[in-house]
């Protein structure tokens, strides 16, 4: 939504929302907005509706979508639009720290976060090419470890695998196992974390 206006228009929908959803059962996944959004002074106008408290009270979730090109940890401890460089936290990936860090945690508002969409940015990958491949298991390892730094994320969910039409350049299947042609692989690092 454009402005802050819009974001507080949103977070007062989602408050209906999860009234609607409690009645019948359901919980919701909040927001789900893309990489780079909002902006830290929007999110100061969105927690100040309630919404997060509300949330934490229904048992509602966060959803939001990170990415980076043409690493994960492109613009980590850089400065965001508003924000001073912090370096435990990133412009694009790990940028959910500064809603949780500054106002969540210290309000006592925290809710699970799931990453609804993470890894390199599809937008920026040139159709027909593969390059990101060599170094994709790697990047998404770093990734990983940072989020497992913090007990309210739930998890991330990598895009995409068994895609159709468009989406197929950015597939990772062949990247889940020993012997691809490109290196490393998710399973040897899933089986390293069972003793962790």
């Amino acid at each position: 939504p454009p402005g802050i206006e819009g974001h507080i228009w949103l977070a007062q929908f989602f408050i209906a929302a999860m009234d609607i959803a409690e009645a019948n059962g359901y919980k919701l996944a909040l927001f789900s907005y893309s990489v780079g959004v909002p902006q830290w002074h929007e999110w100061e106008a969105i927690v100040e509706t309630g919404v997060f408290a509300r949330a934490k009270e229904g048992g509602h979730v966060l959803a939001l979508h990170e990415y980076g090109w043409p690493t994960t940890d492109s613009r980590w401890g850089e400065p965001t639009e508003d924000q001073p460089a912090y370096e435990d936290r990133g412009v694009l990936t790990g940028r959910y720290r500064y809603l949780y860090r500054d106002f969540l945690i210290p309000r006592d508002e925290v809710i699970p976060l799931a990453i609804t969409e993470s890894g390199f940015d599809p937008s920026m990958i040139p159709t027909g090419w593969d390059d990101w491949k060599p170094r994709y298991v790697e990047n998404m390892i770093w990734y990983d470890t940072k989020l497992r730094e913090d007990d309210y994320v739930i998890g991330a969910t990598m895009f995409t695998i068994g895609p159709i039409g468009i989406w197929s350049d950015w597939d990772y299947e062949e990247l889940l196992w020993p012997n691809n042609p490109y290196g490393s692989n998710f399973l040897d690092y899933i089986v390293s974390l069972k003793d962790a």
